[in-house]
């Protein structure tokens, strides 16, 4: 298993890089790639067909993400999270904190106490998610990143899926 845990083609076998990356991808999606490290040397095409398959197997598995914001209390993070669960937008929202984040504003650097809102839902919800929370949230500019899941319990996916709508 490689250090990421991404599902991809193996692509030590170079006999990969003459063929049609899509098929490939595919038909491969149960092996595991390895990832070189840094002292490992890919040419620039065996570089980029390993970007390519690597998209293509997301493309291909289940479709779960997880989205971040962070919010300034945990008054906000719960009223949010409900919002979400009754909108159906994610299957589980969790708010760890507080933390403090530090970041530069406007030219001045900001330390201030928030609160981490993990969001487990699918990429096709992500559009209308991320509209709900920019329509909720109290930052100008709120963080609204998501994280591909890569990798989990077949059952945990199927629910988050089934969660979502």
């Amino acid at each position: 298993m490689n250090p990421l845990g991404v599902r991809c083609a193996n692509l030590q076998n170079r006999s990969v890089l003459n063929g049609d990356p899509t098929s490939f991808a595919e038909t491969h999606t149960r092996s595991r790639v390895r990832i070189p490290n840094q002292s490992s040397r890919l040419s620039k095409g065996a570089a980029r067909w390993r970007f390519f398959l690597i998209l293509e197997v997301f493309d291909s598995m289940s479709q779960a993400i997880v989205v971040q914001t962070t919010i300034s209390s945990s008054a906000n993070a719960e009223k949010l999270a409900e919002t979400i669960i009754q909108h159906a937008q994610g299957a589980c929202v969790q708010i760890v904190g507080p933390m403090i984040s530090v970041y530069k504003w406007q030219g001045t650097i900001q330390k201030e106490e928030e609160f981490l809102v993990s969001i487990k839902t699918t990429s096709q919800a992500f559009p209308s998610l991320a509209e709900l929370i920019r329509q909720h949230h109290t930052y100008d500019v709120p963080e609204i990143i998501a994280i591909p899941i890569v990798d989990g319990s077949s059952e945990y996916l199927e629910w988050v899926a089934q969660s979502v709508t």
